[in-house]
Order: structure tokens, then sequence, then C-alpha cells
């Protein structure tokens, strides 16, 4: 269910939260029981600089690391017996 603001003629803004389907029916007030309107707000979209949203745009590209062979040593798994499918201890 959506949040809607109204506001009352004696007791000022409050928020409530209906249905889509009811919002065309009148509000009543919580306080006082008089209708209330309904008041109209943009969304909350946040503008950005082209600057700032190139950066966080790249950041979400994940960085590729590879590490270096340390004594020219394997750093996956290594079996320590003849079978390849025990791992071992």
């Amino acid at each position: 269910m959506p949040e809607y603001e109204f506001r009352c003629e004696e007791c000022g803004p409050f928020v409530q939260w209906i249905s889509m389907k009811s919002i065309t029916e009148t509000i009543i007030c919580p306080t006082c029981e008089n209708e209330a309107n309904r008041i109209y707000s943009p969304p909350g979209v946040i503008l950005t600089s082209c600057t700032l949203r190139r950066r966080v745009k790249q950041s979400v590209i994940p960085k590729v690391v590879q590490r270096e062979k340390a004594n020219g040593q394997h750093y996956g798994h290594r079996h320590r017996t003849n079978r390849p499918w025990m791992v071992g201890h």
C-alpha cells in the first residue's frame, strides 16, 4: 500500500497509508474527523552531476585481480594422495 500526504484545514498535514483502489474516496482526518485534501508532491528524484554519475557507474564494474605465484607453487588444491577424489587433510 502506498503512503499519501493529506492536509486538514484545522490540524495541518498528515500521512496516511491507503490502497490505490480507495484513493478516490474522501479521507477523514484522524485527529478532528474533518475532510482532508490530498497533497500532490513531486517524486523523490535525485539529480546528480555527470561526473558523479560516471564515478558511480565505474565503481559498479568489478576489478580483476591476479595473484602472483609464490615460490613457483600452484594456489589451487593439491592432492596428497593418489586418489584425486579424496581430499587430503
